[in-house]
């Protein structure tokens, strides 16, 4: 490019310079070295110059992060759909996000921190997707305002890895960590996308009509391929979205919430006794209230249809048909095929923004984004339940522990804290059933393998 052909001339230059001014130090003639001085101060004149040409004609993108190009003429449009869940301790979300990072294909980007993090929600499956018919370079960065990222696709800029180790970090305030910056060159097909399983769930995304994204990233420029996809992809931590307290009622249940924004489309299913029960709410406003939502019984053939009316409330709201049929594809046992009791639902744009603020040049005609946070196994009496089974480990009937053992797998997150607080338990036998349910050994071991296995985190 013309800033790094500049930067070379001006390396030679003052190099140039440097030396025949050196020389002259060894010259025995008094003619001699002023001929080669003159040479060297023209060679320094001239590195200067092209200094100040660059600075003025040739911006840095490290500049450009701080200024406002100048409009440009383009027809760029960007979606970004993402899904927010909120396990309730770190045990919980250490098993989820084992589960969902082997999913990952070998070639996804990461860091994971050697230092132990606070605990905080993660951020799952981001997805931002950029429709334009032409050739154009975007500059994306989003920032974790109160979390670090740890995966993404394609390559970014920042962070960008030297040698697959560690992470090549720039100095600025605050958590260096804290943001993905992206330079994408839209609709060039320079590079071939990476191949995955035919069922595998990025499928999903690559059915999505959007424009060719190809990335480089950071110091893979240097003898490194280029990489190309149709969206960018990025997951990380971020503070927890506040769990709503839920309480039943004689027709369903209460929601108790303190919403600095509101809440839209949300869905309550629950599966209870073998029976499937269903609640919808339009909206429920900012502010401290108290939200009676009518539960009533409902079939598989009923909740088959869900996804589908779903879908319309997604392209109601901004997206294209394409991008909220692959969120659906992608999150359909996640939202509505959990046990016990679900609640998912749609936040306003401006907490989306709050939770990651995104800085993308040259500014898009139309910026949609969509949110939806996911919470599990909200039922009230759920804690006394664990707590009653984990009594029942130590009950005197085989069958009683055994049923309890059953019940308490079943659970699945839920239940790993109280298990690991019940480890301290005075009753041998209530320690050791603990201890096999949790498995902490084999987790560690499995996240060990993991990060092993991944040849760019």
């Amino acid at each position: 490019t013309l800033h790094q052909c500049t930067l070379q001339l001006c390396f030679v230059g003052a190099t140039t310079g440097a030396a025949l001014v050196l020389s002259t130090l060894q010259t025995p003639r008094i003619e001699s070295r002023a001929a080669i001085a003159v040479a060297g101060g023209l060679a320094l004149v001239a590195a200067i110059t092209l200094v100040n040409f660059l600075a003025i004609a040739c911006p840095s993108p490290n500049s450009v992060l701080g200024q406002e190009p100048k409009p440009l003429d383009h027809d760029l449009k960007v979606h970004e759909w993402g899904v927010f869940s909120a396990p309730r301790d770190a045990l919980w979300l250490k098993q989820d996000m084992l589960v969902e990072w082997s999913s990952f294909p070998d070639f996804f980007h990461g860091y994971w921190p050697r230092e132990k993090l606070a605990y905080r929600g993660p951020v799952r499956k981001p997805v931002v997707f950029f429709h334009s018919k032409n050739k154009m370079e975007v500059l994306l960065k989003i920032r974790f305002a109160n979390g670090r990222p740890l995966i993404w696709w394609p390559p970014a800029e920042h962070p960008s890895q030297g040698g697959w180790s560690q992470p090549l970090v720039e100095k600025e305030k605050g958590d260096v960590l804290s943001y993905l910056l992206f330079m994408i060159k839209l609709n060039h097909r320079d590079a071939k996308q990476r191949e995955v399983p035919k069922d595998h769930w990025l499928q999903h995304l690559r059915e999505v009509k959007s424009a060719d994204v190809m990335t480089v990233g950071g110091l893979h420029r240097l003898g490194h391929q280029a990489e190309r996809e149709n969206f960018v992809y990025y997951d990380g931590l971020m503070k927890a979205p506040p769990h709503p307290l839920v309480d039943r009622t004689k027709h369903g249940i209460a929601i108790k919430t303190d919403l600095r924004n509101g809440w839209y489309d949300l869905v309550a299913i629950e599966r209870r006794d073998g029976k499937i029960y269903l609640g919808q709410l339009e909206t429920i406003k900012s502010g401290k209230q108290e939200t009676q939502l009518t539960m009533r019984e409902a079939d598989e053939k009923t909740l088959s249809r869900l996804p589908e009316q779903y879908l319309e409330k997604m392209v109601a709201a901004g997206l294209y048909r394409d991008e909220a049929h692959s969120l659906l594809k992608i999150w359909d046992e996640g939202l509505f095929r959990q046990k016990g009791l679900t609640i998912f639902f749609r936040i306003d744009p401006k907490t989306y923004d709050a939770w990651l603020p995104t800085v993308i040049k040259p500014k898009p005609k139309e910026f949609v984004r969509l949110g939806i946070v996911v919470h599990h196994h909200l039922e009230p009496e759920l804690n006394e339940k664990i707590a009653q089974l984990i009594k029942q480990l130590g009950a005197r009937d085989y069958a009683t522990r055994s049923q309890a053992d059953k019940q308490l797998r079943q659970i699945g997150g839920p239940a790993l804290k109280p298990l690991q607080e019940a480890m301290k338990n005075a009753d041998t036998e209530v320690r050791m059933r603990c201890a096999k349910i949790l498995k902490l050994d084999e987790m560690q071991k499995q996240a060990e393998a993991l990060m092993n296995r991944k040849k760019h985190w």
